[in-house]
């Protein structure tokens, strides 16, 4: 099981039924009050034993190996909230099952380790060729010379931006606004440009709550991003972005 802070949901795939004795490869969510099961084509077979973990990043749930029948596997599955994709990664962990992993916000990896089969590597997955590339604005609020932050009255962010991506084997164009709200980036607005004909992409907030989660738990910085709407696919070379103008404007009251 994996938690997917975005969607509020707890998402549990696989297992074994021991009365049955077999596998599974029922995919269901829990909500906080209710079980609702998935059905979907395109799934990882049956398996028990296997790991999944929340990549925040990419707001999708990772799993990797498990035991499929009697035998481990070294299958990596993406989980975005609708679908299950299979990567394939040219560089993997050997077949496993019984290991560990969690996701290190902070760096923004997954981390796996050890399992029946697997010894005691330690392996790191970055989301591998879903990357995107990206352009980042960083604003420390620190440098206003302004030390009271409750001042701050309303944020206003501005890319002129198009970008370039694939995943389906149809290129995408547009970008998506990110935010970096306290643990994780937070798509907030998009356009469909392309990188060569750029387009505004804006976002705007007075709430006094959101502003002080975007000050990053007392780190005081803003930081936004643009990237292409469409993630990165292993079918494809990397996407594409660019921009000739950003601007983020803070309004602030001062005592």
């Amino acid at each position: 099981m994996a938690y997917d802070s975005a969607r509020g949901k707890v998402v549990l795939f696989g297992g074994y039924n021991e009365s049955e004795n077999k596998a599974i490869d029922e995919t269901w969510e829990w909500d906080g009050n209710n079980w609702t099961q998935l059905n979907h084509s395109v799934k990882p077979l049956a398996r028990y034993r296997h790991a999944m973990a929340y990549d925040s990043v990419h707001e999708k749930v990772i799993l990797f190996g498990g035991t499929i029948v009697t035998t481990p596997n070294d299958e990596t599955w993406e989980w975005n909230g609708t679908d299950w994709a299979q990567l394939n990664p040219v560089v993997r962990p050997s077949t496993r099952a019984a290991h560990a992993m969690a996701y290190d916000s902070a760096r923004g990896i997954s981390v796996l380790f050890g399992g029946s089969y697997g010894g005691d590597e330690t392996w790191l997955w970055d989301g591998g060729a879903n990357d995107r590339p990206g352009q980042i604005m960083n604003i420390a609020w620190g440098s206003s010379g302004i030390t009271d932050d409750s001042q701050i009255q309303s944020l206003f962010v501005f890319f002129n931006a198009g970008g370039l991506g694939d995943i389906t084997g149809t290129p995408t164009n547009g970008v998506d606004l990110l935010t970096w709200k306290h643990d994780r980036w937070v798509t907030v607005s998009s356009n469909e440009a392309d990188p060569d004909n750029l387009a505004p992409v804006t976002w705007e907030t007075t709430d006094p709550v959101e502003i002080q989660t975007l000050l990053n738990s007392g780190l005081r910085k803003f930081n936004f991003a643009v990237v292409p709407s469409a993630p990165n696919g292993f079918l494809t070379d990397m996407g594409s972005i660019a921009t000739d103008y950003a601007e983020v404007v803070v309004r602030y009251t001062i005592p």
